[in-house]
């Protein structure tokens, strides 16, 4: 509570912060609202906030893939005899394990929390916990007859010598003798086996009397099988089976519904209908061999077996646990009664719902089958509530068709009314309308239930004993440390309850909250936080009363605030005073006046002389206003505005500073010509003589002169409004068309000149800006001369001096070439380094190798990201298959959809390692480059077995250098500094790759492990065959036979996503499409570098066929590690949670020397090729020097 409400002060200060912090200059003001608050930001846990239900029952939470535990645990809560020994238990810290890996103290806990609590639905994971789960268990599904083994198996273990002991041991346990009788002399021979459940095989049988029939029928074993009788002494025939001798108090069946079928090796599930009785007769079943009951002698038997002879033992139906979905998984909930209300109850996790005793009687008394009734009866006949198959919706009667309302027309008056039958055909239309709106309604209302028949897999029956049968447990019996513990729970639960329905519930749960429940320290806080505001909100609507005009006058822009409320006249005096115009020569407020502007043009429009008196609000002003200042002497007038004139700014270019006078306006027609543009500057200039106006507009890094008096402003020359035109007055009687132009001579120096920033030598690596010097050149200046002029700047000697277009960029290495060749332009900057400037033909080449661990992991994610898949498919089919178990109306799609994996992308970092840079000349041939970079370059690999290629920013190889080219032949105009290469090791030695020669990747197909192994990059012959040549040629690198290795050419995203990997499948691995001739560059195949070949041996049988594509499931045909259910003790627990704590340690010390052994491959990287670089360089200081000497 007291967060949830620091939470939200400190929303709202920080909302009034940025709010009241804005200037007058800001983007307007609104109204301050505080954020609606929402229950996402409550600072608890709302996943169990579940509302209790009309039942009275509590639900349990869902942890993952729990809901196998939930129907199991809540068949053992309604189980009173259990759960009144569960409560009769008391934990000794002495005896019993610690709390949190106690099972029965757990079990004890969570069964008082379903029995007292509040809560709608309560927490399982204090119980898995004990188990010795550590949260990855709980997302696998396992066998609940499997689980309650182990569970008894555990809380018999941890409570012996208790009287929950006893109620795990004996009234859940029966006896069955399996023996084996010689039909000879009908000696019996066999052992007693005691059983948690029996396990009945529903594969033959069509309902549980029947197969329980046939679990107890036996096995006649004649010829062949027969077995040796030692009263016989000889071989006789025998029969053997199982009997059952006595009959716990708690009868479990489990109804065998999963198999496997050893002819597809698959798991499947049996989902046909098998009737089972709410109440049966035991002894039908006691010592029974299928056929007639069996004597048996009975001196060896205990009390239990000898109580239940000859007498009726009557079990009562009370739990049943459901199953949807398929063999692989889907959903468990349970049907329950309860045996002190009789109401049978749905337990389907959290949800709690009583279900109707019609419901009950219809699936275990259903009425008889009706006699056949007519068509019209059957389409009107609505479902009954939990039908498997409802009927489709009814069509009302009585109602006639297009054509029958036309008839009935027809007949009357021997004529037919078309009004009449347009308004019995929309009657019609709408009655079925409603009828079929009224049916989904009334469908809506009931709760369907599932058919327990056709998905129950586990039966729990108690015997009838009225001196036995407990009915109700007290809860007086649950130790009052836990009642106390789950009051205070339950207390915090309620306020947060309240809260959650408060901020997220309907209308009907707003509640309201007094202040008095308010911390008085939090109420403080509030207060002192109030004040703050209330200051803050009168600064802030103090603000509100002003306005921000920018004024741009004289080249520069001054900001203005006025009030809002006070005339125009006022604002142009606050103007006045705050630019200090009269410093500047304006002599009063009448010789100003402010005009609107075009900001991204910075051209003046219409003036603001007029209504000056209104208020500055009337004139709708944006905040800030944008406004152009102009002023005039006292003895002119300011020029009329003009709407459909354009304004122009005239700039005069003063001869003889050859500097740009002040920028004038002049405003022309719209669709006026160059000639009056010129009268126009004339007229403004005071010369009389227009001839003498010489005019040029400058756009686009060109300069034009306008000569043509005939062209148009706009039309021909492309001049709008607000764009400059500059202005040469020609001396004494010259003319604007003769003569040399100053103005264009202004014009090439100043299109010419480049401003260039370079660096010092000793610069600070540290800053950003490296670029703190500058020099003025034209563009046209070779780079030898720039080399000069920086030479003599720095102190260094030209052959000293490296140039480069920026840091670790293209050297400027051929003195010949001008600037303008190598693109600089003007605010470019030049890197200026020691060292020995390269020949024009020489290139630095930055030099990789690929990461083998990037590779790895990259493998790992490929395998995550197909598990994931697996696993989103296995989800959507079982929620598919639950769904269509509770509406069988609706008929599913054959084909199953695919989905993505929902793995996130993360970064696996960089697939290739920088180990070096190298020099190298573009007129080398690769031979002799590959040695200049193995000499020069550590960690490469071997001349011989080294491939150069080219990759991108996307980690992925691409173009190959061929080896019969130069370095120039390969890259052509792509040769530049700073190149990246990559040295690829091959798998064979002395590869010669050249244009006849392909490279595809290849990898190995597992058919049963739907997977492929290594990708591996393999060089082919554009012309290799497919069927004979290419098979001979992975033969040898995979080691198949080549009469069994097979091999297809699938899409790169059959292999990259998994959704499509089924299709890898039913591939023309016979390569039917091809002949004995097709290469791989035939158009059957199409390779080109870089794509895929797959390759398998065809004696290993594909689990997918072309005829059951469509319909297979992929997630049940891939191979899935099957982890068995398991309970650890409390030793075991410690154990693992002190392995794990290695683990991560582990691990983590391995990311750390994983990080220090990339650093210092690195750094012995960067040392050998600083070495190798130092070395490089003063071989040629040495080689200069001698020719200087040979000189």
């Amino acid at each position: 509570m007291n967060d949830f409400l620091k939470n939200a002060l400190a929303s709202r200060k920080k909302m009034v912060d940025e709010t009241s912090s804005t200037s007058a200059v800001g983007q307007g003001f609104g109204s301050i609202e505080d954020d609606k608050p929402t229950t996402a930001k409550l600072p608890f846990y709302t996943g169990d906030m579940v509302d209790k239900s009309d039942t009275g029952f509590t639900g349990l939470l869902n942890q993952g893939a729990t809901c196998y535990l939930n129907s199991m645990i809540q068949s053992l809560y309604m189980t009173p005899e259990l759960r009144e020994a569960i409560f009769e238990w008391r934990y000794d810290p002495e005896r019993d394990p610690e709390e949190k890996r106690c099972i029965p103290l757990q079990l004890q806990k969570l069964f008082a929390s379903l029995q007292i609590s509040i809560r709608g639905a309560v927490r399982t994971r204090e119980l898995t916990t004990s188990f010795g789960w550590t949260g990855r268990e709980v997302y696998q599904q396992h066998d609940v007859l499997e689980l309650s083994n182990v569970l008894f198996e555990n809380l018999e273990t941890q409570t012996i010598g208790t009287k929950l002991s006893m109620v795990v041991s004996d009234l859940h346990r029966g006896s069955y003798k399996d023996y084996v009788q010689c039909l000879n002399c009908k000696s019996l021979r066999g052992r007693n086996v005691p059983f948690v459940g029996l396990g009945l095989d529903i594969d033959k049988a069509e309902s549980f009397e029947q197969a329980m029939r046939q679990y107890i029928t036996p096995e006649i074993l004649d010829g062949g099988n027969q077995v040796t009788c030692d009263k016989c002494a000889s071989k006789q025939d025998s029969k053997k089976g199982i009997r059952l001798t006595s009959l716990p108090y708690f009868f479990g069946i489990h109804l065998k519904r999963w198999t496997f079928n050893f002819a597809t090796l698959m798991r499947i599930k049996i989902q046909k209908q098998i009737p089972f009785p709410r109440t049966f007769n035991g002894a039908d079943y006691l010592n029974h061999d299928g056929t007639e009951k069996v004597d048996e002698d009975y001196a060896e038997a205990d009390s239990e077996q000898k109580d239940q002879q000859d007498k009726p033992l009557e079990y009562e139906l009370y739990s049943m646990m459901i199953h949807t979905g398929g063999a692989t998984g889907g959903h468990y909930f349970a049907y329950i009664k309860d045996f002190e209300s009789g109401k049978w109850l749905h337990f389907n996790d959290s949800s709690v719902k009583e279900i109707p005793s019609e419901e009950i009687e219809k699936w275990f008394n259903p009425p008889p089958e009706p006699a056949k009734k007519e068509q019209d009866d059957k389409s009107t006949a609505a479902p009954l509530p939990g039908d498997d198959k409802p009927s489709p919706a009814p069509i009302p009667a009585a109602v006639p068709s297009d054509n029958a309302a036309v008839a009935s027309a027809e007949k009357q008056g021997g004529g037919m009314d078309i009004g009449a039958a347009i308004a019995a055909n929309l009657k019609d239309k709408q009655q079925k309308k409603d009828a079929k709106k009224k049916l989904e309604e009334e469908k809506k209302k009931r709760p369907q239930f599932l058919h327990p028949f056709g998905a129950a897999y586990m039966l729990m029956y108690r015997l009838v004993d009225p001196k036995r049968n407990v009915i109700k447990v007290s809860e007086e019996l649950i130790p009052e440390n836990i009642v106390e513990e789950i009051k205070k729970d339950d207390d915090i639960y309620a306020k947060q309850k309240e809260q959650f329905d408060f901020l997220g519930g309907s209308e009907a749960n707003v509640i309201k909250v007094s202040d008095e429940l308010i911390p008085e320290n939090i109420v403080e806080e509030i207060k002192k936080d109030d004040d703050i505001y209330a200051k803050q909100k009168e600064q802030f609507d103090f603000l509100r009363q002003f306005i921000t005009l920018k004024i741009h006058y004289d080249g520069k822009t001054t900001d203005v605030r006025v009030k809002k409320k006070e005339s125009f006249k006022k604002a142009l005096e606050t103007v006045y005073e705050e630019m200090k115009l009269s410093e500047a020569g304006v002599s009063n407020v009448e010789c100003m006046r402010l005009r609107n502007m075009k900001v991204t043009m910075n051209v003046p429009l219409q003036p603001y002389d007029v209504n000056l008196e209104d208020a500055v609000e009337s004139f709708e002003f944006h905040d800030p206003k944008h406004l152009i200042l102009e002023t005039r002497a006292e003895n002119e007038e300011f020029a009329a505005y003009e709407k459909e004139k354009i304004s122009l700014r005239m700039v005069e270019l003063e001869q003889k500073t050859m500097e740009w006078k002040k920028e004038v306006l002049v405003q022309v027609d719209d669709d006026a010509k160059i000639g009056a543009l010129r009268r126009a500057c004339a007229q403004k200039l005071g010369i009389d003589d227009v001839a003498r106006i010489r005019m040029a507009y400058h756009n686009d890094g060109l300069a034009l002169l306008l000569s043509d008096d005939e062209k148009r402003i706009k039309k021909d020359e492309r001049i709008l409004s607000g764009h400059y035109i500059h202005v040469e007055v020609c001396g004494e009687g010259g003319k604007h068309s003769e003569g040399k132009s100053l103005l264009m001579e202004k014009f090439d120096k100043q299109l010419n000149t480049l401003h260039l920033m370079y660096n010092e030598l000793d610069f600070d690596q540290s800053k950003d800006d490296i670029y703190t010097l500058s020099l003025e050149v034209d563009v046209r200046c070779e780079v030898g001369k720039l080399r000069e002029i920086l030479a003599e700047k720095l102190g260094l000697s030209v052959s000293e001096l490296v140039l480069r277009k920026g840091f670790h960029q293209q050297e400027l290495k051929d003195d010949k070439k001008t600037l303008e060749a190598y693109k600089l332009h003007t605010n470019s900057v030049v890197f200026v380094e020691r060292g020995t400037p390269l020949l024009p033909t020489q290139y630095l080449f930055q030099v990789f190798i690929e990461d083998e661990v990037y590779k790895k992991k990259k493998a790992e994610r490929e395998q995550k990201k197909w598990d994931e898949y697996l696993r989103k498919e296995k989800e959507k089919e079982e929620a598919a298959a639950a769904k269509n178990d509770d509406d069988d109306s609706k008929t599913p799609s054959m084909k199953p959809k695919t989905i993505k994996s929902g793995l996130p992308d993360e970064s696996l970092g960089e697939a290739f390692l920088f180990v070096g840079d190298c020099v190298l000349d573009e007129q080398w041939t690769m031979e002799r480059v590959k040695r200049e970079i193995v000499s020069k370059v550590a960690n490469v690999p071997p001349a011989n077995q080294m491939r150069l290629r080219s990759f991108n920013d996307h980690n992925r190889l691409m173009k190959v250098y061929f080896d019969n080219k130069t370095l120039k032949g390969n890259l052509k105009k792509a040769i530049k500094d700073y190149t990246q290469i990559c040295c690829q090791q091959t798998a064979t030695e002395n590869e010669e790759f050249s244009e006849d020669k392909i490279l595809l990747y290849v990898a190995q197909w597992f058919p049963q492990r739907m997977d492929f192994g290594p990708t591996v990059e393999y060089a082919f012959n554009k012309k290799t065959k497919i069927k004979s040549e290419l098979r001979e040629e992975l033969s040898k690198y995979s080691g198949i036979p080549v009469e069994h290795l097979r091999c297809d050419h699938p899409r790169a995203y059959y292999l990259q996503n998994p959704e499509h990997r089924r299709k890898i499948c039913i591939l023309d691995w016979e390569n039917e499409s091809c002949g004995e001739h097709t290469v791989l560059t035939s158009k059957q195949w199409k390779c080109k570098n870089g794509e895929f070949i797959l390759f398998k041996d065809n004696r290993e049988k594909e689990k997918l066929s072309k005829e059951d594509f469509e319909t297979a499931s992929i997630s049940s045909l891939a191979q899935r590690e099957e982890n068995p259910l398991v309970f650890y003790t409390p030793q075991q627990q410690i154990e693992r949670e002190i392995e794990q704590k290695k683990k991560e340690e582990e691990e983590k010390q391995m990311r750390e020397q994983a990080q220090q052994d990339a650093i210092a491959r690195m750094k012995q990287s960067h040392d050998v090729a600083a070495k190798a670089a130092q070395k490089s360089m003063q071989k040629s200081l040495q080689h200069e020097k001698q020719k200087e000497l040979e000189k």
